[in-house]
């Protein structure tokens, strides 16, 4: 997967500021890989993988996509990029009313007892002004008509189903959003997302969801990866050690994990999108916990022209990635962007350090990550840090503004170019709260 020409041939300005000393000129050839090292991976849902005017590049620059739309042109993506993997889109818990749904009131979730049988007890929810059932992921009627549909779907040329999303289900709520409450019985009637009724299983939500992925699994060609690993991805407490999704991958292909240390949506100032201390050591130890050959995918919300976010997010993935396993990055401000970013283009070469701890990866109050290429370094601590590198390196900034282009309804599309990349001759760091320097050697 090659990256145009147009944007390996740049010349990267340099900076003189205080003490720091003017680079000769770094040529894009120095930082530049001509083949992405980085696998990076798109949530679309069909928004932009029909559309004839991004086929070439998605196809190019992506190596998974998660899209609903069963027109995708898959001789097309598949001729580009033989290795492409596409999933389906299924949402594992809820039910639109134009489906014909299961005729069985176990497969309904209720606001009382597993075995109810009062139709006027179902929970659902408003959701894109739609009314949606929430199904019981542990009823067989609900698994046997979830693994026809997704059946269905796959017969198109689908590698595989991604299922959405363990989280809403172990959280007893309907989605990410605290502010989009469960409904119960009727739409009109709500029930704030931190009122949890009495009878609400934790354990059985998860033992259910457990079953519900490892019976799509068994009895699916394709592969299944569900969304997500993010119980700490909304600065939630997770539910308990023993409920923490990375459990289901022993069933499954792989996961997505959504939030990943930065989430800006629906933050009141870009700040409040920062994940830092315990949740942030262990999101990147959950990356660095994948089992070997599973899919994963990472996701990080926010503005794509929030620098400190941007690199806060990928050296973060740096820092946990596994450069011999399917793992992919991805950074969107919403899902409804199609998002390409110049630093996924940086040659920071193989690891030099591969640990199974992230704390192995920390020294002086922040973590970093040596590269053949580069230096990573984190700190999502709230406290600022100035570090002495011992040696000159050249830190990766970011100038000039992506342009976000609306093309049609909601979608939207964010690339950058190369130019963008810009670097600094630096042999001290200082790291603000919840920051990352990139350093090419």
């Amino acid at each position: 997967m090659k990256v145009t020409g147009a944007l390996l041939f740049i010349i990267i300005l340099l900076i003189s500021c205080n003490n720091n000393v003017v680079n000769p000129v770094v040529s894009a050839a120095d930082i530049l890989a001509t083949d992405r090292q980085i696998k990076t991976g798109l949530v679309d849902y069909g928004h932009h993988t029909i559309n004839p005017d991004y086929q070439e590049f998605i196809a190019n620059n992506f190596d998974y996509i998660v899209t609903g739309e069963q027109q995708l042109d898959f001789t097309f993506y598949k001729t580009r990029n033989p290795d492409i993997l596409i999933f389906a889109y299924w949402n594992s818990i809820l039910l639109p009313l134009d489906e014909t749904p299961p005729t069985s009131e176990l497969s309904y979730l209720h606001d009382g007892p597993a075995n109810s049988n009062n139709p006027a007890g179902r929970i659902g929810r408003l959701f894109a002004n739609d009314f949606y059932y929430v199904m019981n992921t542990g009823a067989a009627d609900w698994q046997t008509y979830s693994l026809n549909k997704i059946q269905q779907m796959l017969a198109n040329g689908f590698d595989g189903i991604h299922l959405d999303d363990v989280y809403a289900h172990l959280m007893h709520e309907a989605h990410f959003n605290a502010s989009e409450p469960y409904l119960i019985g009727q739409p009109a009637s709500y029930v704030p997302f931190s009122t949890l009724p009495a009878w609400y299983d934790a354990q059985q939500s998860h033992d259910d969801f457990k079953a519900y992925i490892s019976f799509i699994n068994d009895n699916l060609s394709g592969k299944v990866i569900y969304n997500g690993i993010n119980d700490l991805a909304e600065n939630l407490q997770p539910i308990s050690p023993s409920l923490h999704p990375r459990d289901y991958l022993n069933g499954s292909s792989g996961s997505v994990q959504e939030g990943f240390v930065y989430n800006g949506l629906w933050t009141a100032s870009p700040e409040d999108g920062f994940l830092g201390d315990e949740y942030w050591e262990a999101i990147v130890q959950t990356l660095m916990d994948i089992p070997a050959g599973k899919i994963h995918g990472i996701v990080s919300y926010g503005n794509v022209n929030y620098e400190r976010a941007r690199l806060y997010a990928f050296a973060s993935f740096l820092i946990g990635y596994n450069q011999s396993a399917p793992v992919s990055f991805y950074y969107s401000p919403n899902e409804f962007t199609l998002t390409y970013l110049p630093e996924w283009n940086l040659k920071v070469g193989n690891s030099l350090e591969n640990y199974s701890s992230v704390f192995d990866y920390k020294d002086n109050e922040v973590f970093n990550r040596e590269f053949e290429n580069a230096m990573v370094m984190v700190n999502p601590y709230g406290t600022s840090v100035n570090i002495d590198l011992g040696r000159k390196y050249n830190k990766i900034k970011v100038t000039g503004s992506i342009n976000v282009v609306t093309i049609s309804g909601n979608s939207q599309v964010a690339i950058g170019a190369n130019t963008q990349l810009v670097t600094e001759e630096v042999s001290a760091v200082n790291l603000e709260p919840y920051s990352a320097v990139i350093l090419m050697k």
